[in-house]
């Protein structure tokens, strides 16, 4: 008897390479629902903007164009995921849904809907490790607990080698009967146009931007990576977002002589999603009681009053630094 499909929810992992959800359902021998649910939730949401959405839609066009090319249809879906990964799993058959975890405080409330629905549905859920190269909590201290400050948790994580990346699937099974919607624009989601040319996007272009970053800029990083004038940084901000890298060492230089570029801060560096999402992850637990829940901006006192608190976010006359800064961010 065939296998029955296993369905992979993308989420911010927008890629094919080193993808652990797509790399474990593959490996499982199943034919292969591929699905990305565009969420009101998110759409709704007050720093979602049409900015981000094309970038987004952009980075979806490239991952269903690889998809397509291994020989799965990437199934779009507008809803609640919950709602809607039951309501495709019933008309294609799937028993097991595969997806990468997230430690962002809606991503886990979404994920733990998405659970519940599964149980309900005699469904198995396999959420994999994949957002950092450490995931959280599984560095810590030696008493036990996270740690609280970024040096001495860097020191533990880099003793920690990586995982080798997992290969690219060379070849994808999908199911013919999945059935969703056409990739939506702007305006089907509710959205504005889009009022600035976006950067080009995908897995393809994440890899060559950052490929570029190793050869040219990292050597320097160390020393310019501070003078927003300098054109020192990788661009990645968006690609991280939204496509992510392989986590194991795969871009870094051959061991020897080469290796001798990556001064101790271009690693640390590497280290510090890694150490956020530990950290976030432990805060939401209670191991962080102290720490404010409200928004950091909130709380923030400006120098000259409502006059600096509102002309930062457009990088107004007489704000030069964080114009500079904003630029590569992509802001």
């Amino acid at each position: 008897m065939p296998a029955a499909p296993a369905m992979v929810w993308f989420r911010r992992d927008l890629r094919v390479s080193d993808h652990t959800a797509l790399h474990r359902a593959v490996s499982s021998g199943a034919p292969v629902v591929p699905v990305f649910v565009f969420d009101p939730a998110i759409l709704g949401a007050k720093d979602t903007g049409s900015r981000r959405t094309a970038f987004l839609l952009e980075c979806l066009q490239s991952l269903q164009a690889n998809l397509d090319h291994l020989g799965a249809k990437l199934i779009f879906r507008k809803g609640a995921p919950d709602q809607e990964l039951r309501s495709l799993a019933k008309e294609t058959g799937v028993k097991k849904i595969f997806f990468n975890k997230d430690v962002e405080p809606y991503s886990r409330k979404r994920d733990e809907k998405v659970l519940k629905m599964a149980k309900e549905e005699g469904l198995e859920v396999e959420a994999c490790d994949d957002l950092m190269i450490q995931p959280p909590g599984r560095v810590e201290r030696a008493a036990g607990g996270p740690y609280t400050v970024f040096t001495p948790f860097c020191r533990a994580a880099l003793a920690i080698p990586p995982h080798d990346p997992l290969p690219r699937p060379a070849k994808l099974v999908g199911v013919e009967k999945a059935k969703g919607i056409p990739l939506p624009d702007l305006r089907q989601l509710g959205l504005e146009p889009c009022d600035i040319s976006v950067p080009a996007a995908g897995e393809k272009v994440a890899q060559q931007l950052l490929r570029d970053f190793v050869s040219k800029n990292l050597r320097r990083y160390d020393s310019v990576r501070n003078f927003p004038h300098a054109d020192a940084t990788s661009r990645l901000s968006p690609h991280l977002r939204f496509v992510r890298f392989p986590s194991g060492p795969s871009w870094l230089p051959p061991a020897g002589p080469g290796r001798r570029i990556l001064r101790p801060r271009n690693i640390s560096t590497c280290s510090f999603r890694s150490c956020f999402g530990a950290t976030s992850t432990s805060r939401s637990s209670g191991s962080f009681p102290t720490l404010p829940r409200a928004p950091f901006a909130g709380n923030m006192t400006w120098s000259n009053g409502k006059t600096g608190r509102t002309s930062l976010p457009h990088g107004a006359k007489g704000k030069p630094d964080f114009r500079s800064w904003m630029r590569p961010c992509g802001s």
